[in-house]
């Protein structure tokens, strides 16, 4: 933890103060508003501003904390991001220990954590990739510590966690029902049913008060964000066979990019749904080359239109021997019941949920932190003399805290 606390500060404070860039200026521009009572709104800090739902408020809130404490000066709040991030690495040391009853796994998964490139660069970025890392691996700490103690404190606080998670990546909000559906063999019906019924009330109370937020300002429907219908139809490759990630890029044509902004955020949304799945239905075929495509862009930087960078292609092999050692790892580490079963599940609900969209590397990111664990059992199963004999591990402090 010391160790990436002295990296993530490192890389902060060398690269700060700074402009910001892409999406960045939406998350300042909402928590600041927030903080200055102009409510959740994009634009500049005044009543004139447009009431959003583009972001969701879990992050945005987190920044606006920042805000209220430190100013709206990135580096303070960004050093605050990178000690909050620290905390992954006893997130996935517990999950280490817990799945594959190990210690020398958790720690070996806290220090792929603490140095891993893509981590310690989004630990210094306004965006969502740390703060939804540390609430996917909350919410399976939690989960895990339900299935071993029992009692409905541990999958209460999964399921806020996975609320959490998903008012800021909606996409993920299906984990809700993954989880108790993956356990359903060691379970048994009767608790799974429990289980989701748990899950899916705290997922509930802490996510209804955004949807009737949106209903009293849109009065529509709108239970994730309305920035998914970009996503959908730009994945589409819909311009000259270019993914497109915001109507500002430069292949979108004035003429739509004022049409589908005079429509409102809602409205405009849901009509480039529509498109996007006209655009599917004309060529299937090509819509099918272009999901090989981006499995390649969401899991290793690679397949977009242009040549990788030599960056590009060392993280994708870091990656590929990642996936190779997690997979030793379940497979020879001596996992617990269900833990490959999860993670496999974990992987394929992944891929199928962003696949449809525009599809970045970062946004496989919070998945590595939970797969490096299976990485981490894999390295300590194949050094010799490293594996030793399973250890009783005792769930009492972890339920009652």
């Amino acid at each position: 933890m010391l160790l990436a606390a002295s990296l993530r500060l490192a890389f902060v404070l060398s690269t700060t103060p700074r402009a910001l860039v892409g999406d960045e200026t939406t998350y300042d521009s909402i928590a600041y508003n927030l903080v200055s009572g102009h409510g959740y709104r994009l634009g500049e800090s005044n009543e004139e501003g447009t009431l959003t739902a583009m972001r969701g408020p879990s992050y945005v809130l987190e920044v606006a904390l920042f805000y209220r404490i430190f100013g709206r000066t990135l580096t303070r709040p960004l050093v605050a991001q990178a000690l909050l991030d620290v905390l992954g690495c006893w997130l996935v040391y517990q999950l280490g220990r817990l799945w594959f009853r190990r210690p020398q796994v958790g720690v070996t998964a806290a220090a792929i954590y603490a140095i891993y490139p893509p981590f310690i660069q989004y630990s210094g970025a306004l965006l969502t990739e740390s703060f939804t890392t540390l609430t996917l691996l909350a919410a399976l700490l939690a989960w895990q510590v339900h299935l071993e103690a029992a009692g409905w404190r541990a999958a209460a606080g999964s399921g806020v966690a996975l609320a959490l998670c998903a008012l800021n990546k909606p996409q993920l909000a299906p984990l809700i029902v993954l989880l108790p559906l993956v356990a359903l063999p060691e379970r048994g019906g009767a608790r799974t049913i429990r289980d989701l019924a748990i899950l899916a009330l705290a997922f509930a109370v802490v996510t209804i008060p955004w949807v009737l937020r949106n209903a009293m300002v849109f009065h529509a429907f709108v239970p994730g964000v309305t920035n998914g219908g970009i996503g959908f139809w730009g994945g589409t490759a819909p311009i000259g066979g270019r993914l497109i990630s915001s109507l500002a890029d430069p292949p979108v044509p004035d003429s739509l990019r004022r049409a589908v902004l005079a429509m409102g955020e809602v409205q405009g949304s849901r009509w480039l749904y529509r498109e996007g799945v006209r655009i599917i239905a004309a060529d299937p075929g090509r819509y099918a080359f272009l999901l090989f495509r981006k499995f390649f862009q969401l899991w290793f930087n690679l397949g977009f239109d242009q040549p990788p960078s030599r960056a590009s292609v060392d993280l994708a092999a870091f990656q590929a021997v990642a996936v190779a050692l997690a997979a030793a790892g379940l497979r020879i580490g001596s996992p617990g019941r269900g833990v490959a079963r999860l993670i496999g599940w974990l992987g394929l609900v992944w891929t199928a949920v962003h696949l449809p969209f525009v599809v970045v590397v970062r946004y496989a990111v919070p998945f590595y932190s939970v797969l490096f664990v299976c990485t981490a059992a894999g390295l300590v199963a194949l050094i010799p003399g490293c594996v030793g004999p399973p250890r009783e591990v005792r769930f009492d402090t972890l339920s009652n805290g």
